[in-house]
């Protein structure tokens, strides 16, 4: 059978699997899973709910359901969603779709200025820092399904378009302990927030600071010009975990170097991902400063923190430090409470099937590659 042709066996099998009230748009290859568009935009919520692990089931493959991207709200539907909370830096932004927004009644702005020092056409204006000072310290929590949805962000579109994540409760408060877990994270801590919250949620880090009881410290809008600045703060406040891609730690490296007096990071852990960070780059960091640049690997769809290197004590032991230097630039262990099982990569021509075979790892959330190869060792540990 040609490829195409299994594409196709595919597509009817899904198809002949699903119930009759959920309608098709199109189905759709994306890089490990395979996405089913549908006009349904409340498949997994309703009384279909067991539809999605049913069909995975079947299929042996990751599926998952999108809705119809073509088929769009009306735009006065559409004003229901929208905020009418805005950070200073996007009231241009704002302003520009006010004609659309006929329904919003007041505006609360996101800054440390005095109303009066901002221009803007947004009326009538509240002060978001104001309003907390105002609030009662007391609130009456209200009870949330842990299923329900936390929290969204969009992947970056590396394999197709961009795609909206939800993340519910459950998952980020599990996705806190984990990380405070692998972490040692404790009230002592104190975690500076340099990573945007629309990336991954912030990578984990503000949930589990919360989580665990840690000094949280949040260094505001910044750029690659702010390195030098924000290194004095790591000082000042004692930051022991922070983390960023490795583009960041490079400029900081170089600013780093060209300071009269060097500053000690010694009890700092860097989180860092995105990209496999170059040696030069944490050998620089641990001699210059004496802070620890830890590689961790992770995704939009499965959070942040999916794998962490952190060494095992026996290896420091049997490996000379080239060779610890080698492995730590890897992509480490994978995170407690992941479910996994072993993949195999197949070709048919140039196109990549998969099947679940010996040879590679999958979580329940991505998939991805170990870069040692081989089959794993009888305790069940990939080998090194």
């Amino acid at each position: 059978m040609s490829f195409e042709g299994e594409l196709q066996r595919i597509k009817d099998e899904i198809i002949q699997n699903l119930p009759p009230e959920i309608t098709v748009h199109k189905i759709e290859f994306e890089g490990p899973e395979i996405a089913v568009y549908s006009e349904n935009s409340d498949v997994e919520t309703t009384e279909n709910s067991t539809v999605l692990k049913d069909l995975a089931k079947t299929m042996r493959k990751r599926v998952v359901f999108r809705w119809n991207v073509d088929k769009r709200k009306d735009p006065a539907e559409t004003e229901a969603y929208i905020r009418n909370l805005v950070d200073e830096d996007l009231i241009p932004i704002v302003e520009s779709i006010i004609p659309f927004c006929k329904k919003l009644k007041k505006y609360i702005v996101i800054t440390e200025k005095n109303l009066d020092e901002l221009e803007t056409k947004l009326e009538p204006l509240y002060s978001y820092e104001e309003l907390l000072k105002e609030a009662s310290p007391y609130y009456d929590w209200p009870y949330l399904d842990e299923n329900s949805a936390y929290g969204a962000c969009y992947t970056t579109g590396t394999t197709g378009k961009p795609k909206g994540v939800y993340y519910s409760h459950r998952y980020v408060y599990l996705q806190a302990i984990a990380f405070t877990a692998q972490m040692s994270m404790d009230p002592n801590d104190v975690v500076l927030q340099l990573v945007p919250m629309f990336h991954v949620l912030g990578w984990s880090k503000p949930q589990a600071a919360v989580y665990a009881g840690s000094k949280l410290v949040f260094s505001g809008k910044w750029s690659l010009d702010d390195l030098e600045e924000i290194t004095h703060l790591m000082v000042q406040e004692k930051v022991t975990i922070s983390g960023g891609v490795p583009a960041v730690f490079m400029a900081m490296l170089e600013i780093i170097r060209k300071m009269d007096q060097k500053p000690d990071l010694s009890n700092t852990r860097l989180i860092c991902g995105g990209a496999e960070p170059p040696i030069a780059l944490m050998r620089g960091f641990w001699d210059e400063t004496g802070g620890e640049i830890i590689h961790s690997y992770g995704s939009t769809e499965a959070m942040a923190i999916t794998t962490l290197n952190f060494f095992k004590p026996w290896l420091k032991k049997e490996l000379n430090e080239e060779e610890l230097w080698d492995l730590k630039k890897k992509q480490g262990t994978i995170v407690s409470g992941l479910d996994i099982e072993m993949q195999e990569t197949a070709f048919l021509g140039s196109h990549p099937l998969r099947f679940p075979l010996p040879g590679r790892w999958r979580s329940k959330r991505c998939r991805f590659r170990p870069r040692s190869p081989g089959p794993p060792s009888r305790s069940g540990r990939p080998r090194s």
